[in-house]
C-alpha cells in the first residue's frame, strides 16, 4: 500500500512543470502567463520566417533576359520534343549544335574582347626594354557572322603564321590576339572598324595602331611572319586622327563605343528569329508612314466631252430636186422643117 502511495506521488511531481515555489498572484499586478506558450509561439513564429525566406531565396527575380531566354533557338532545339522530331528524320539535332559550338579558329591565340582589352593590352605587366619593343599582331575577324571566304583564308593564315612562330622559337617581342567583331562593340567602335576582317599592329600599348585590309597585307607564303621578322609594318603609316588614341576628340568615340555596348547588350537578349520578325515588321510600318499620302491625293479625272456651241446650227437647205424637162414638141418640128 505504502509502495502505491509512493509511486502515485512521484508521478505527480514528474508531472508538475513548476520549477520554483509561487508565492501567489497580487491584484496589483498583471496576469501572467504561461511562458510555454509564448515559447511555442516563437518558434511557430520563426519557423514561419525562415519558410518564408527559403521560398523568397528559391524564387528567382524575373528579369527580361530570362524571360527572352525561353525563346532561344538553341534551348528549344535541345529539348526532348525536338530531339524526338529530328530523330524521326534521322537527324542528332544534339550532335549538330555540339558542332556548332566549336570556334572556327586556334583557340590558343589570346581572344580579346571588350572587358580583357585594357588588362591583356593596355596594363600589360612589362619591363621598360619589353615595352619598347612589345607588338600585338591582331586579326578581327568576321568568320562566327557569316561563310565569308575572305575572313576564313585570312584566319586560316593567321594561325599558319603563329604555329610557324612556335616551331621557330622566334618572335619573341610579338604577341597574338584575335577580335570576334560580331562580339566585340567598344573596342571596334573606338578604332572606327565597321567591317572585317582586319590585321592591326599595336605598339606602345595600343596608343599606335596600324590596320591593314586583307588585300593590302601580303598572307600566303608566310607573307604575315615576313612583315613581322622584318619589321616592314614600321614603314606604314600609324593611324593619327583626333578621334583616335591620344586625339583631342577621343572622348567622342568612347562615349560612342559605350553607347553601342548598352545597344548591343539589349539587342543581344533578342533571339535571332525575333529580330528578324521585329525587323520587318518596323520595315513594313515605316514603309506605309512614307506612302500614307499616296492614297489621299485625288485621282486625274477622265479628260471632258467637247461642248457643243450654244450658237444653233443652220439647217441646210435641202437641194432642188431637178426633173428632166421633157421635149418640146414645137421645137423638135421647127427642126424637121429645116432639114
Amino acid at each position: 500500500m505504502r509502495l502505491l502511495q509512493s509511486l502515485s506521488l512521484l508521478a505527480l511531481l514528474s508531472s508538475a512543470s513548476a520549477q520554483y515555489f509561487s508565492q501567489g498572484w497580487d491584484p496589483s499586478k498583471p496576469i501572467p502567463t504561461s511562458s510555454y506558450g509564448q515559447a511555442k509561439k516563437a518558434a511557430h513564429a520563426r519557423s514561419e520566417e525562415g519558410a518564408a525566406d527559403a521560398a523568397t531565396a528559391d524564387i528567382e527575380p524575373l528579369t527580361p533576359s530570362k524571360i527572352m531566354s525561353y525563346f532561344d533557338t538553341e534551348k528549344l532545339l535541345r529539348t526532348d520534343v525536338a530531339k524526338s522530331l529530328f530523330s524521326q528524320v534521322g537527324i542528332n539535332i544534339t550532335e549538330r549544335l555540339d558542332a556548332t559550338q566549336g570556334a572556327p579558329w586556334d583557340e590558343r591565340i589570346q581572344l580579346i574582347t571588350d572587358d580583357n582589352y585594357e588588362n591583356v593590352i593596355v596594363n600589360e605587366q612589362l619591363t621598360e626594354e619589353e615595352e619598347k619593343e612589345r607588338v600585338w599582331c591582331i586579326v578581327i575577324t568576321t568568320s562566327t557572322a557569316k561563310h565569308d571566304a575572305i575572313s576564313k583564308f585570312v584566319d586560316e593564315h593567321f594561325d599558319a603564321a603563329y604555329n610557324e612562330t612556335l616551331l621557330a622559337g622566334d618572335l619573341s617581342h610579338v604577341q597574338w590576339g584575335r577580335i570576334d567583331y560580331m562580339n566585340v562593340t567598344l573596342l571596334t567602335t573606338k578604332w572606327n572598324v565597321w567591317s572585317g576582317p582586319w590585321i592591326v599592329i599595336a605598339s606602345d600599348r595600343g596608343q599606335s595602331l596600324r590596320f591593314y585590309r586583307a588585300g593590302v597585307m601580303h598572307m600566303r607564303n608566310g607573307g604575315l611572319r615576313k612583315n613581322l621578322l622584318e619589321k616592314a609594318y614600321e614603314n606604314f603609316p600609324v593611324w593619327r586622327s583626333s578621334f583616335g588614341p591620344g586625339g583631342n576628340y577621343e572622348f567622342v568615340m568612347d562615349y560612342l563605343g559605350q553607347a553601342m555596348l548598352q545597344l548591343h547588350k539589349v539587342l543581344s537578349i533578342v533571339p535571332r528569329w525575333m529580330m528578324f520578325v521585329l525587323s520587318g515588321t518596323i520595315a513594313s510600318l515605316f514603309m506605309q508612314l512614307l506612302h500614307r499620302g499616296d492614297s489621299d491625293k485625288p485621282k486625274p479625272k477622265a479628260p471632258e466631252a467637247a461642248v457643243a456651241d450654244p450658237t444653233p446650227v443652220l439647217a441646210a437647205a435641202p437641194e432642188a430636186k431637178t426633173t428632166p424637162s421633157k421635149p418640146n414638141k414645137s421645137n423638135a418640128k421647127q427642126r424637121k422643117n429645116k432639114k
